[in-house]
């Protein structure tokens, strides 16, 4: 599965809900990037606009924006 930074949500917007503990914070500008890992110990990156982040966050993931990919790296349709 792949998702782009910016297309995670809080918790409770979208279809699939996950805790992230926050690794890495990088601030740029206006726009944070949170390298975090999942409670199933999936490495992700999250596209912020808030300056403080917490330790752990919930985010959500928009099924419509997600990518599927096959055990070669093929994009699904």
């Amino acid at each position: 599965v792949g998702v782009r930074p910016e297309h995670f949500g809080s918790a409770g917007e979208g279809a699939a809900d996950l805790t992230a503990a926050i690794d890495v914070v990088e601030h740029l500008g206006g726009t944070s990037f949170l390298y975090a890992r999942t409670s199933h110990g999936e490495d992700v990156v999250i596209q912020r606009d808030a300056a403080k982040v917490p330790e752990t966050s919930e985010v959500t993931v928009s099924i419509r924006k997600s990518y599927l990919f096959d055990e070669k790296g093929l994009r699904l349709r």
